[in-house]
């Protein structure tokens, strides 16, 4: 996990600035690409020295991990790692499970559903 700073031009006046992302590595088709997990906006006030303990205080809060920063963060960056935990755990239950899917598609608890070509049939066990 690591932050991001990408620079950018608004579309209605042209004036160039940088914006903020919570962003991760990730290997797709045997290509490393970054996944924007969170938009941390234009006026991002962290400075740059504490990116790195931030991230790592954010998966530890996120991920339920022992702390190995907490000390070494300023009250007002432990808050904002907090504040940025809470709402990457909210984004992550954003993401529908194969449960949802499943009670959306009206299927019984205990149902086997096979997926054939975008078609979904049931079949109690």
């Amino acid at each position: 996990m690591f932050i991001c700073r990408i620079p950018t031009r608004s579309a209605a006046t042209g004036e160039r600035y940088f914006t903020h992302r919570l962003a991760r590595s990730k290997r797709i088709g045997g290509k490393v690409r970054q996944v924007c997990l969170l938009n941390l906006g234009r006026h991002f006030s962290v400075e740059p020295k504490y990116w790195r303990t931030l991230c790592v205080r954010i998966e530890e809060i996120a991920y339920g991990q022992m702390s190995r920063v907490k000390n070494e963060l300023p009250p007002a960056v432990a808050l904002t790692a907090q504040r940025l935990a809470a709402q990457l755990l909210a984004r992550q239950a954003e993401v529908p499970t194969l449960d949802g899917m499943l009670a959306g598609l009206g299927a019984p608890a205990g149902a086997l559903v096979v997926m054939d070509a975008g078609i979904a049939s049931q079949a109690n066990i």
